[in-house]
């Protein structure tokens, strides 16, 4: 398996930032985006590991709802170079997701379509 990147500010410093800072999205968009704290999961590694499964050896992927981008971080991992990962969120790109595609050369083109809102 790759080894990925740590980042920068371990989690019991982040522990130590007051909730309303931590869960403030603009500080949260800036800190993933930088690559200073990962993305908040929102699936177990059960649920990444079908994620892999079914990606592997795909030609395009839609991903919808983004978020901060753990799962898109999955697939980005386990997309081919030739591969296309679709992004699509009601907020359109957000530079703090998913900013590891942009780190892997040899990943997939990652493609952002903004959803209208509900």
């Amino acid at each position: 398996m790759a080894r990925h990147r740590s980042h920068p500010l371990p989690q019991i410093v982040r522990r130590l930032a007051p909730v309303a800072l931590r869960d403030d999205p603009r500080v949260r968009a800036l800190a993933v985006g930088s690559g200073l704290i990962p993305p908040r999961t929102m699936h177990t590694a059960a649920e990444a590991a079908l994620l892999r499964e079914l990606a592997r050896g795909c030609g395009s992927v839609v991903e919808i709802g983004v978020y901060e981008g753990s799962s898109a971080v999955v697939l980005v991992r386990t997309l081919g170079r030739a591969a296309t990962l679709h992004l699509i969120d009601p907020f359109g790109h957000q530079p703090g997701a998913c900013a590891q595609a942009g780190r892997r050369p040899s990943g997939p083109r990652a493609v952002w379509w903004r959803a209208p809102a509900p």
